[in-house]
């Protein structure tokens, strides 16, 4: 096998069980709040950012993200991650509210998104792409998959903590 296979598997790995033990309130709700707030910060209303959208929810993991979206009214959500136990869990989390059933998810990589060229209206990859053997490549594909005109919510882990302290009290 190819160093790739290995390197996705073992991120699946790491990641596949942090969201065992993650309660109701903190999977839908404080991921709401908390994804509400941060676009509100930056002068963004959530609502009007996924309204009647398909959003391609990159890195999905265990859906909380995903859930948030469809909830701020997307039209469509389609989780990706390379990480089936992640994706059974939202699965599951889906089928607990009433706008899960705008909510899919699919197993892939970000290095070969599985959908159709120019079949989104935004790209959603939040605290990912850092984790992928190829930040070019993720980028392109999110370029493949979104609408001409399209959006694209990247956020990428740095220099997190500290820094969006100090950026949070300086505004």
């Amino acid at each position: 096998p190819r160093f790739g296979e290995h390197f996705e598997k073992d991120v699946s790995g790491l990641f596949s069980d942090i969201w065992v033990d993650m309660t109701d309130d903190i999977y839908f709700d404080e991921t709401y709040d908390f994804t509400c707030e941060r676009l509100e910060k930056n002068g963004i209303n959530p609502k009007s950012f996924f309204e009647n959208k398909i959003v391609v929810d990159c890195g999905c993991g265990s859906g909380k993200f995903s859930a948030t979206i469809a909830r701020l009214g997307a039209k469509e959500v389609i989780g990706v991650d390379i990480g089936e136990k992640g994706l059974e869990f939202a699965r599951q989390q889906a089928q607990k509210v009433s706008y899960g059933e705008r909510m899919r998810f699919v197993q892939g990589s970000l290095l070969s998104i599985p959908l159709e060229d120019s079949s989104v209206d935004m790209v959603w990859s939040n605290g990912v792409i850092h984790h992928t053997l190829d930040y070019d490549k993720c980028v392109e594909e999110f370029s493949r998959v979104t609408r001409q005109g399209g959006d694209l919510f990247l956020y990428v882990n740095g220099r997190f903590g500290l820094f969006e302290l100090l950026q949070d009290t300086l505004r």
